[in-house]
């Protein structure tokens, strides 16, 4: 008799323990979670993708601000469609890096600024080149991408035949119209200019450069689910970061050196 009360107070104390070790495990995992951010993006070259040293210059930005506040990113490769999609019904915490607009911001919570994307007009520093106003490309050849939009002036200017486009399929021939000298100014993202730029022999890398005006430029976030309670944390969790960041100086030496293509794992 003896023996099977001692057998009982085993097993109820192996069993109290059992369960005392799944909490303990759980609760173990969860801190892991809390400490873990998950974000999904696609490919935007050179600016994020993963065939890039740390993925890209946003996503250094990125996984460094969130560095800052011990929270580690993984990052999530898929379609953008599905990193948009994903992202707002929870699967994911979060996607980079997106324009505002008045239908994302009704689904979405948006971080501070991480970057600002301006299109400028890229050319041989060998041509003086300036201007203020539309008006002012008037009579210069002018590089064009098919399907690329560059401002609602521009545009316009472009379809009534006021200023004179050479439309190519691909960015990459603009610039070796520019180097060729069959065109005068290409309009281009600063960072994809300077990527494409920095595939070219360094000989003739060093002859191009970009006007500092910008034909137009965009906000890009970080952007989480407004479905998620956690969210609000999280962004002003990266907010915080990316501020620590900007002010060390850190988030100018990687702006700095993604226009030198150093993001290039070949480099």
């Amino acid at each position: 008799m003896e023996t099977n009360i001692n057998i009982k107070k085993v097993c109820s104390l192996s069993s109290k323990l059992i369960i005392s070790l799944v909490l303990i495990c759980s609760n173990l995992a969860h801190s892991e979670d809390e400490n873990k951010i998950i974000i999904a993006n696609g490919e935007w070259y050179p600016l994020i993708s993963k065939n890039l040293q740390h993925f890209g210059v946003l996503c250094h930005i990125i996984s460094e601000a969130f560095a800052k506040e011990g929270v580690k990113v993984v990052y999530k490769w898929v379609p953008w469609k599905r990193a948009y999609q994903h992202t707002l019904n929870g699967t994911y915490d979060a996607t980079a890096a997106w324009v505002p607009t008045p239908e994302r911001k009704k689904l979405f919570i948006f971080s501070d600024t991480m970057y600002t994307n301006q299109k400028v007009f890229f050319h041989l520093k060998s041509y003086n080149f300036d201007w203020k106003t539309i008006a002012d490309l008037q009579g210069i050849s002018i590089g064009g991408a098919i399907g690329y939009t560059y401002g609602i002036e521009f545009d316009k200017a472009a379809k009534a035949g006021t200023i004179n486009i050479q439309w190519t399929k691909t960015d990459k021939q603009n610039f070796n119209k520019l180097l060729a000298k069959r065109i005068k100014i290409f309009p281009q993202e600063v960072e994809i200019g300077y990527g494409y730029i920095s595939e070219f022999p360094t000989e003739q890398a060093k002859l191009l450069t970009h006007h500092p005006k910008p034909l137009m430029q965009t906000t890009h976030h970080l952007i989480f689910s407004k479905k998620i309670k956690k969210n609000t944390k999280l962004v002003q969790l990266f907010n915080s970061g990316l501020k620590k960041l900007k002010d060390s100086g850190k988030y100018n030496d990687f702006i700095t050196a993604s226009r030198s293509g150093k993001y290039i794992k070949d480099k």
